[in-house]
């Protein structure tokens, strides 16, 4: 309820369920990813939407594998 700006009201369940598949570590995790990539995308020169879709893709199955 203190989000802000507020949930729209049909997403409330989905965003609570996403709640369950994450636990600090993998919160942790997560962060740590996309700093990573923050900072390959202003280093390295490599093209930054393949930089970023990998975090995303790396993201997106760290959640994948807590639903198992």
């Amino acid at each position: 309820g203190k989000l802000r700006p507020p949930l729209f009201f049909k997403e409330k369940d989905i965003f609570r369920n996403q709640l369950f598949l994450w636990s600090s570590q993998k919160l942790g995790k997560a962060l740590l990813l996309l700093s990573e990539a923050e900072l390959g995308c202003k280093t390295t020169g490599n093209p930054d939407t393949a930089i970023t879709s990998r975090a995303c893709i790396q993201i997106a199955l760290a959640a994948k594998a807590k639903r198992r």
